[in-house]
């Protein structure tokens, strides 16, 4: 059985990003959601480990040392605002997959993208136009 998280900031599940250039990432993550570097830490065989928080949730990144190749992953995220997060995703380096649109996946507007490494980010803005559940 799962259980709530005992970390501060934590949710029961973290996605947990694995990339060969972290640092180039980061500035992805700080410069397209404004994210910021919680925690910071290099192990003992030289990779990264980062912590950083995008709104209400957190992330973590790691990766140099010994991860050989990027591991994409997809994620989705609740916005206010689809259109102007995808834009600032693409202006930062991301590539455009499915541009803002009313009724993407189901919410009220909806868009997604590629980042620099592969991750798929795909947005939401759940209203009264969803017909997404809650």
């Amino acid at each position: 059985m799962l259980s709530p998280p005992n970390r501060a900031g934590f949710h029961t599940v973290t996605p947990y990003l694995m990339v060969v250039d972290p640092d180039a990432y980061v500035a992805f993550l700080e410069s397209a959601f404004g994210a910021e570097v919680t925690y910071r830490t290099t192990g003992g065989g030289g990779g990264q480990h980062i912590e950083l928080q995008i709104g209400d949730s957190r992330i973590m990144v790691g990766g140099g040392g010994p991860v050989g190749q990027d591991q994409p992953a997809a994620l989705f995220l609740y916005v206010d605002d689809v259109d102007g997060l995808h834009d600032a995703a693409v202006r930062a380096g991301a590539r455009s997959i499915i541009e803002p649109a009313d009724g993407e996946f189901e919410e009220q507007r909806g868009a997604g993208f590629v980042d620099p490494v592969g991750t798929q980010w795909f947005l939401g803005q759940h209203g009264p136009a969803s017909t997404s559940p809650g």
